[in-house]
């Protein structure tokens, strides 16, 4: 790692604030939005760079209008001298301040400053040609969470759900249900998705069981995602067919690293599995459905 992650790493629908450097005669330097840019953050010593070098070469033969922004984190200047405009981050403070703790690392930008593309690693030219022609991914997407009601808490993301005006959908423990119906039927009658998990977490699955006693409390269960599985199936005839990205928010991560995770891994018509109960994922909910609005992402729920 090259810097203590300090912050967000930037992610796509985000705005990019100026970033202060240093350029080739060590006199301070500024890059700001105005025009579709590649920054790319680099070790000049790495070998990566070596490698990645060309396919940028490859993506400004293929393009125009388009700024390239090498940042030298380490830095030195000329390993490279195909790269048009090198500047450094000799101190890492822009590292810091962005959260980038590995390198290589591309941002494509836009000209408001809007983020098209974050990645670590080496990219394929591809990629960072198709995130320049089409520059922010949009749809809907589903926000969905198993284990509800948890035994504690509960109302706190109902409240984040109903002052941003997202429906989601509630994978529900019978158990659960049967211990707080009342959680239950207020994500009914404010218009969530009710389906079942299972009715207890120790073997004894029992979905009818559980389903039998949610239709009790005003839901209309139709579909099942078990513990342990992405795969939403259906009690009778057909499950769900689209994908489902997990960004594990059970194991706690970290907000700033779970927020990271679930922006990363959205995609248009993947429904997001996260858990009741994760105070971490109540925590970062708001930031989220913001940015993924910043993406034109609307908010489905699975029936």
């Amino acid at each position: 790692m090259i810097a203590a992650l300090l912050a967000l790493s930037p992610v796509p629908g985000q705005k990019l604030a100026p970033i202060n450097l240093i350029d080739e005669s060590f006199k301070p330097a500024v890059w700001k939005p105005g025009r579709r840019t590649v920054v790319t953050f680099v070790a000049m010593w790495c070998d990566t760079w070596r490698v990645q070098e060309p396919r940028l070469q490859k993506v400004r033969k293929a393009t125009t209008g388009v700024d390239f922004l090498t940042v030298s984190v380490d830095g030195r200047y000329r390993d490279v001298p195909e790269a048009p405009i090198i500047w450094a981050d000799p101190k890492g403070k822009v590292v810091r301040k962005l959260g980038i703790d590995r390198v290589p690392y591309t941002l494509v930008v836009d000209e408001s400053g809007t983020v098209c593309l974050a990645r670590t690693g080496i990219l394929r030219a591809a990629d960072i040609l198709a995130s320049l022609r089409n520059p922010v991914e949009s749809g809907t997407t589903y926000l969905t969470f198993d284990d509800f009601p948890p035994k504690k808490g509960g109302d706190e993301l109902l409240d984040v759900l109903r002052k941003e005006g997202v429906k989601a959908t509630f994978f529900c423990i019978g158990e659960n249900a049967e211990e707080r119906p009342e959680l239950v039927r207020r994500a009914v009658r404010e218009g969530h998705s009710i389906q079942v998990h299972a009715w207890d977490h120790d073997g004894k699955y029992d979905f009818q069981r559980c389903a039998d006693y949610l239709k009790k409390l005003g839901a209309s269960p139709r579909l099942i995602r078990a513990p342990g599985s992405e795969k939403i199936t259906a009690l009778k005839g057909d499950g769900w067919k689209g994908a489902t990205v997990d960004p594990y928010d059970y194991r706690r991560p970290g907000v700033a690293e779970l927020e990271r995770r679930i922006l990363y891994a959205a995609k248009p018509g993947a429904a997001i599995q996260l858990h009741a109960g994760v105070d971490q994922t109540e925590e970062v909910l708001s930031r989220v459905i913001a940015s993924l609005r910043n993406r034109s992402y609307r908010f489905g729920v699975i029936e």
